[in-house]
């Protein structure tokens, strides 16, 4: 650690005794025998440790203390002195002007040891002064931790929930109790948050009453530690209507289409949506879109979001059971809601909603032919056509990608894999696309071709095989083989991730891996917890490009006690790399990102996805 020591004392040989004693690359030692200039430091400078001495001619310590505490509050305090005066020092101490004492003359490691100290102290203290000072707002704020347990709440956010501050302390941001938001938003924050981001959108709070107080909410990172959540309550009707009004001229609906289809691949047990239709000529505009919109966020009390594409339109994703009507319950609480008239424009407005349902997944109540679900609602809104406007066209592609037609980009499926911010580094291919080279030559086709469409950096492909012996091996090395030979452009890079125990040797690479310049990854599984994985210069010296962590070797990187955190972390800092993939949970990614880990995959980030879905992963200019 490196910080900064301020020594004050009126004898320049004291002064030059310690500096001796502190020379160390990772500490700066400033020096003063003067206690207005140590004051002039405090207030310009950051100072982690002040070492004065108590008599002085301009100013005694302890009066400089009190200063320095009110320029610096955060630096930790050292008083040094030959003469005791023990009532003085201890009432001191209690009132926290100094922290630490030691008398003259002192003992070298004593004091080397108690500055080392007072920087870590100094660190602690600088921390509480960020969240007391985060805190001191007018506006409502809550502090969590990084698991998102609620640590602080302030006045403002109390009263607008109509709890006392206790009521909410120790309970999970996304709990019933506290908020009624979709877990995808929460797995989508806590991403967010992690790569050192700020979220911010639209938050339903859960009052004393159990009311809903939609609120916008800014969420971002004060350290590795706890996460700052500044709320804009929306208090009337009129803004509540304005502030959704201003949301949906954003987003056009064809981006509304994308962002359910991207929420559907987010989240996990969606097998149905249900379409909710008033009549097109009655619902013609936002005003009264946005008054529908929010009879909907009542009737489903905000368990799932709602999608607009049209102003007469909205889409809700439910998990409902196969077996029985599509979530009856619902619909049910729909119609009810629709029962009492819409004011608008000072006339009262009956509709009634019109339900359907489109299956995601199959369902014995659906007995329609098997088509994309999509693509039935866009038929629903007129041939591609939303809200009256023509479907931008598509960007012009390159010869080589007109060659593959869309049907054949939509046949196969791929795991993205993300990098540790959060953008799209890979693909992994699926082990039923290693069958026979034809096919996997086709799905790497379509992947390509689709990732040179969206993405400016070469696309990494992830392979699991048994061994380098087997039939399946066979067959893709022969599709990389034909694909090197064919390829007139970029080709991507592969990985191949092989099973290995701790306790085996290596395996024995094929000499065709490196010529084919292939990446080799060796999947970590542990027998027992108790199982230790080898040491850094071991792990080093395995000739690998990196390692892939198995679920549950994962999930131990969680516990406290685990040992083994460090080293991945530091072997992904040396270049190593160090793939998490089957992260099912908020709580997973958390560990994989704990762990170091710089690629990551499951469903807690997405799930399988074709090659025309690529493009919700690329970032927009």
């Amino acid at each position: 650690m490196t910080f900064k020591v301020l020594l004050v004392d009126d004898e320049a040989g004291i002064l030059h005794s310690i500096s001796k004693l502190l020379l160390n690359e990772s500490i700066t030692v400033r020096t003063t025998t003067s206690a207005a200039e140590a004051l002039d430091y405090l207030a310009t400078q950051s100072i982690q440790v002040l070492v004065t001495d108590f008599q002085m001619p301009d100013m005694d310590g302890l009066a400089l203390c009190r200063e320095a505490r009110q320029l610096s509050p955060s630096s930790y305090r050292i008083m040094l002195s030959g003469h005791v005066d023990y009532p003085v020092l201890r009432q001191a101490r209690q009132q926290g002007v100094i922290h630490k004492f030691i008398a003259k003359p002192w003992n070298n490691l004593v004091l080397a040891r108690d500055i080392f100290e007072g920087a870590r102290q100094s660190s602690l203290m600088q921390r509480a002064h960020t969240l007391k000072t985060a805190m001191n707002t007018e506006q409502p704020a809550f502090l969590t931790d990084n698991n998102w347990v609620i640590r602080l709440a302030n006045k403002p956010v109390c009263e607008a929930l109509s709890v006392a501050e206790d009521q909410l302390l120790g309970r999970n941001l996304f709990a019933n109790s506290v908020s009624n938001m979709p877990v995808a938003l929460e797995t989508e924050i806590t991403r967010q948050s992690e790569s050192n981001q700020t979220w911010l959108g639209y938050f339903n709070l859960i009052d004393q009453q159990r009311r809903i107080q939609p609120t916008w909410m800014a969420i971002t990172p004060l350290s590795e530690d706890f996460r700052l959540c500044i709320c804009g309550l929306i208090n009337t009707a009129a803004d509540r209507q304005s502030e959704l009004k201003t949301e949906f001229q954003r987003y056009s609906g064809l981006h509304q289409l994308n962002q359910l289809e991207s929420y559907l691949t987010q989240s996990d047990g969606i097998n149905c949506i249900l379409l909710i239709s008033f009549d097109e000529n009655r619902v013609a505009d936002a005003d009264l879109g946005s008054l529908c919109y929010e009879r909907l966020v009542e009737a489903i009390a905000a368990q799932s979001p709602v999608f607009q594409p049209a102003h007469h339109l909205f889409l809700i994703p439910v998990i409902t059971d196969p077996a029985s009507p599509c979530a009856e319950h619902l619909q049910s609480a729909i119609l009810q809601v629709f029962d009492k008239p819409l004011l608008h424009q000072n006339q009262a407005i009956t509709l009634t909603p019109g339900i359907s349902c489109e299956w995601v997944q199959p369902s014995q109540h659906d007995t329609r032919p098997s088509t994309d679900p999509f693509e039935r609602i866009r038929q629903h809104l007129g041939l591609g056509s939303i809200n009256g406007q023509p479907q931008p066209p598509e960007r012009p592609q390159p010869a080589a990608v007109m060659e593959a037609s869309p049907e054949r980009q939509s046949d196969f499926n791929a795991m993205p894999v993300f990098d540790s911010q959060g953008a799209l580094a890979g693909l992994e291919l699926l082990p039923e696309y290693m069958i026979e080279p034809d096919i996997c030559r086709q799905w790497l086709e379509d992947m390509h071709i689709a990732w040179q469409q969206h993405f400016s950096q070469p696309m990494y492909v992830i392979l699991r095989v048994t061994n380098l012996n087997d039939e399946s091996w066979q067959h893709i090395t022969a599709c990389i083989v034909k694909w090197h030979q064919q390829a007139t452009g970029p080709v991507p890079h592969w990985c191949v991730i092989l099973p290995w125990h701790p306790d085996d040797t290596v395996p024995e690479l094929a000499h065709g891996l490196r010529q084919l310049n292939m990446q080799l990854l060796l999947e970590m599984v542990l027998s027992t917890p108790q199982q230790r994985l080898p040491g850094y210069r071991s792990l080093r010296a395995m000739n690998v490009d990196g390692f892939s962590l198995a679920p549950g070797l994962v999930a131990l990187t969680r516990q406290p006690q685990y040992q083994e955190r460090p080293l991945l972390q530091r072997l992904q800092q040396d270049g190593v790399i160090i793939y998490a993939h089957g992260i099912g949970s908020t709580e997973a990614l958390a560990a994989a990102h704990q762990s170091g880990a710089g690629w990551l995959s499951g469903n807690a980030l997405s799930r399988m996805v074709n090659a025309t879905q690529l493009h919700w992963f690329a970032i927009s200019d």
